[in-house]
């Protein structure tokens, strides 16, 4: 039984892909920089940035894109819960993987919304 595939997902908040750019700073008030969302969940986004940080750190990220034919914007307050080395070929610098830690009503429902209109996109 422990060779089998897991067939379902164990995430909480299951991820989905996505590719859109992203805005983000340092709490501490830094300059704004711009990296790339590669997947992103309810409960946070994984995320690629040039800049090296360490895991902890808070960031305040703000991303737009499309839902049908809206333009849409999502804000959140997140932490840096895991950092890699760039593992995504079109983009150097660093993967992180991001907590949410404060975001509001309305974005998780445009999350949900963007989850729905990507899965209907790749079928």
């Amino acid at each position: 039984m422990e060779d089998q595939i897991r067939l379902y997902e164990r995430r909480r908040h299951p991820r989905f892909p996505i590719d859109f750019p992203i805005d983000y700073h340092c709490e501490d008030g830094s300059r704004s920089f711009v990296g790339k969302a590669v997947n992103a969940s309810e409960g946070g986004l994984m995320v690629c940035f040039e800049q090296s940080m360490n895991t902890g750190t808070k960031v305040v990220v703000s991303m737009l894109f499309n839902l049908g034919y809206q333009l849409t914007e999502i804000k959140a307050r997140c932490q840096i819960i895991w950092k890699d080395v760039g593992l995504v070929s079109d983009f150097p610098g660093y993967q992180y993987g991001l907590k949410f830690l404060e975001i509001n009503k309305d974005d998780i429902s445009k999350l949900k919304r963007l989850k729905t209109y990507t899965e209907d996109q790749m079928v």
